[in-house]
């Protein structure tokens, strides 16, 4: 079963905005800069691209709950999550944007994904998500890892019963 990631109101305009510097950049590089310097402006132009591109190819795409495994879909290193190693989930309407602080990831640019710490919850999470809001806790031994999907209700029902299932 399938379940998509939707942006957030706050990732889509981070996105847009960032997608608009890129562009800025690149359209820029070169125009203003002395001559002596354009190598190093281009040097850093590549750099940042480079950044960008392993952000989106890193960005959450949807959630897959497979036979014997959840699959975080993005379209490199997806994270698969096999369902024994899963011992709850919840859906948590509580968690604010206040409440988390990214420790190392990608924050608003083509979702939130990577290591952040909740005031609500002990312990370090693992994000996977397109938005701050209407998320859903997995917890394992190892990890907490959270997700947005669009029916968040439906997506943990649907898990718990794989979970109780394997």
């Amino acid at each position: 079963m399938y379940f998509k990631a939707p942006f957030g109101s706050r990732e889509q305009l981070i996105t847009t905005l960032f997608i608009v510097m890129i562009f800025a950049a690149i359209l820029l590089v070169g125009k203003s800069i002395p001559e002596n310097q354009q190598i190093l402006a281009k040097v850093i132009t590549v750099c940042f691209l480079i950044v960008i591109i392993f952000t989106w190819l890193s960005a959450t795409r949807g959630y897959e709950l497979g036979l014997n495994e959840l699959i975080i879909k993005t379209i490199i290193f997806p994270k698969k999550i096999n369902f024994s190693q899963i011992k709850n989930a919840e859906y948590r309407d509580d968690i604010t944007s206040k409440d988390l602080h990214k420790i190392m990831g990608s924050d608003g640019a083509f979702g939130n994904w990577g290591s952040y710490r909740c005031d609500k919850v002990a312990g370090k999470i693992s994000m996977h998500s397109n938005r701050l809001s209407h998320l859903v806790f997995i917890y394992t031994d190892e990890k907490i890892f959270v997700v947005s999907p669009d029916d968040c209700l439906a997506f943990v029902e649907e898990l718990k019963g794989r979970i109780s299932q394997s």
